[in-house]
């Protein structure tokens, strides 16, 4: 048997030391990879007729070190970037907005000096921040990795006597509806927060709830037929609430554009007057 060096390394495992060679070539005891042949000295036999030997040795990839996955901290995130913010982030982005001053800070927004951004928080039913939502200057919108998909909320919100709750789409409609003195929630998009809806308005003992659904434009189905997600998702959530609710479509886009076009309290309450009620299915 001949000892493997550098410059003749194991045919098996690529290795300068520890393997050995037969005399004539046609088999190799390997120490590192295992055959059906194990050895008293602990390598492995190997027969190189079944080897190509023109191929060059096999050198085994090191293997990867793991890496550790650290959980995202939202509320450690969301504090952070609450330093960033004063007044002059405030008052640009309740003008860019055109909402109230105080119905934005209700939302306890950040600013995210690293994405450039408004970071808005996302909470759970309990008011725990669980998740950022980013906004930018071009209106581009995109989470925080690793958020977990919340609401949008002031976490001291209370409801009047009529324990009425006003369901709205994103954080700048919610604070178009806190411009309007409305109590109200936003959910990230019209499809979801079904759950978590329904844990908060278990927790403020909602009684009514109205949904405000974007005036978005009919969209082409892969089947050919049209659907407007804003109001069917409006649609789908309140059946599923179990709450007395009602769906309104503003005049506007959005609620936040029907506010910065000069919507009022009373406009608001003459046109919701006007919507059905329906009952919990």
């Amino acid at each position: 048997m001949k000892r493997v060096s550098r410059s003749t390394p194991c045919p098996i495992c690529g290795k300068p030391d520890w393997c050995s060679v037969s005399d004539n070539g046609e088999f190799v005891l390997c120490m590192r990879i295992q055959s059906g042949m194990p050895c008293k000295n602990g390598a492995w036999m190997h027969f190189l007729k079944d080897q190509d030997r023109s191929r060059p040795p096999q050198r085994r990839a090191p293997m990867p070190i793991p890496v550790k996955q650290v959980a995202f901290d939202a509320e450690r995130y969301h504090a952070s970037i609450r330093k960033a913010w004063d007044n002059v982030w405030l008052d640009g982005t309740a003008v860019e907005l055109g909402v109230n001053m105080d119905a934005i800070e209700r939302l306890q927004p950040g600013w995210d000096s690293f994405n450039k951004a408004v970071g808005y928080p996302m909470r759970d039913a309990s008011g725990k921040v669980i998740g950022i939502r980013l906004r930018n200057s071009k209106g581009d919108k995109w989470a925080v990795s690793g958020s977990q998909d919340g609401l949008f909320f002031d976490p001291s919100l209370t409801l009047a006597e009529n324990y009425e709750l006003v369901i709205c789409e994103g954080p700048t409609d919610t604070a178009a509806a806190y411009t309007l003195g409305l109590p109200a929630v936003g959910r990230s998009n019209c499809m979801t927060g079904l759950e978590l809806l329904k844990a908060l308005c278990c927790r403020l003992k909602v009684r009514l709830v109205t949904i405000v659904a974007d005036a978005d434009k009919p969209k082409l189905k892969p089947d050919g037929s049209l659907w407007r997600p804003g109001i069917e998702g409006a649609m789908a959530l309140g059946s599923k609430l179990g709450r007395i609710h009602r769906v309104i479509v503003p005049p506007k886009k959005d609620l936040r554009e029907w506010v910065g076009s000069g919507c009022t309290l009373k406009e608001w309450n003459n046109w919701i007057a006007t919507a059905q009620r329906r009952m919990p299915e």
